[in-house]
């Protein structure tokens, strides 16, 4: 049997279906490639490949055994949150900062009001009384 030159039709029939369920066209077709006993042979490997696939356990690459339980970080990393959580805390985030932020520009505005006021209510011209910082002599 050269299996070279055999069209993937013909593999899927083998592995679908037995040599008696083969309707008279499908068996035209296959005895231009294969006899009859090398159509059993084929899908009686084929079966049995399938068989022993079927029975063995598959090992999925990240799965823990069903009584390791995960780590924190996995736990953490892993945690599902809906997005209108997200998007509510970013706001609430935005809102938080920017109100911070009005709060102190306007708190250093008031403090150099105050300083400024401080100053001119300092010491009255009729006075004789400056500050010896003030006096200089020409």
């Amino acid at each position: 049997m050269n299996l070279d030159n055999i069209p993937n039709e013909i593999f899927d029939l083998i592995s679908e279906k037995k040599y008696e369920d083969l309707n008279t066209m499908e068996k035209e077709t296959i005895s231009l490639y294969l006899t009859q006993e090398e159509y059993i042979d084929a899908y009686s490997a084929i079966r049995d490949f399938q068989n022993e696939d079927a029975q063995l356990p598959i090992d999925k690459p990240g799965l823990m055994f069903k009584n390791e339980q995960p780590s924190t970080l996995y736990r953490v990393i892993h945690y599902k949150v809906p997005v209108y959580m997200i998007a509510s805390s970013l706001v609430l985030f935005l809102c938080a900062y920017f109100l911070i932020s009005q709060r102190s520009t306007k708190n250093e505005y008031t403090q150099e009001n105050n300083a400024t006021s401080e100053l001119n209510e300092g010491v009255p011209i009729d006075q004789d009384n400056y500050p010896d910082d003030l006096v200089f002599e020409l």
